[in-house]
């Protein structure tokens, strides 16, 4: 446990070191991404997520599951509700997952090198598959999140496609106009009812 004290303190020293490296080498040209934004305000916030990240990853090493783990969730909850993420491709999102996770391990190998007298080659693996494995975790529950948030989105959107395609227009007191235009399938037929009789009931 000593040990894995002492390399939580070494990565929570390095945690800005880490941040500013993984911002600094993006490479990014979608303009759809949140990695090629050029906005002071997303890109400030965009530094802030990633560095409270890199604070909350390194408590693997000294916190237990069931601590670590809410942590994390919450972490990865507050991000996915971020709107410029949410217009992100997921799969530059996992890239950039792995290109941090690179950087911790390049800075654990580092923590290796300064206390080989003290770390063996076992406990140096442990530590490396402990890390992985939570950043593994981190990904599976940002993506999650992120298919939670994104239904969500695409519920809302058809609830009010959904709305607009049947609207009812009140001509004047408990008379109304549905305006219907294109093809009327047993699907659409049956949600123009659904739909009008739930207007009607709100505008009586």
């Amino acid at each position: 446990m000593a040990q894995n004290q002492r390399l939580y303190e070494y990565l929570s020293q390095h945690a800005e070191e880490i941040s500013s490296t993984w911002y600094e080498t993006i490479e990014e040209t979608d303009p759809n991404s949140i990695y090629a934004s050029t906005d002071p305000a997303v890109i400030k916030n965009l530094k802030s997520q990633n560095l409270a990240f890199n604070y909350k990853i390194s408590r693997i090493f000294i916190d237990e599951e069931e601590v670590y783990l809410p942590i994390l969730k919450a972490w990865a909850f507050e991000v996915t509700q971020d709107q410029e993420h949410l217009k992100t491709p997921i799969h530059y999102i996992i890239r950039e997952f792995v290109r941090v996770r690179d950087l911790y391990i390049s800075y654990m190998k580092d923590f290796v090198h300064i206390n080989q007298d003290t770390v063996k080659s076992e406990e140096a693996e442990d530590l490396y598959h402990t890390l992985i494995k939570a950043f593994d975790l981190v990904i599976h529950i940002f993506i999650e999140e992120m298919y939670k948030n994104t239904s969500l989105q695409l519920q809302a959107q058809k609830d009010m496609i959904t709305e607009l395609s049947a609207p009812v227009i009140v001509l004047f007191h408990s008379v109304g106009l549905l305006p219907l235009i294109g093809d009327i399938d047993t699907v659409r037929a049956k949600l123009i009812m659904e739909n009008t009789l739930n207007q009607c009931a709100k505008k009586r």
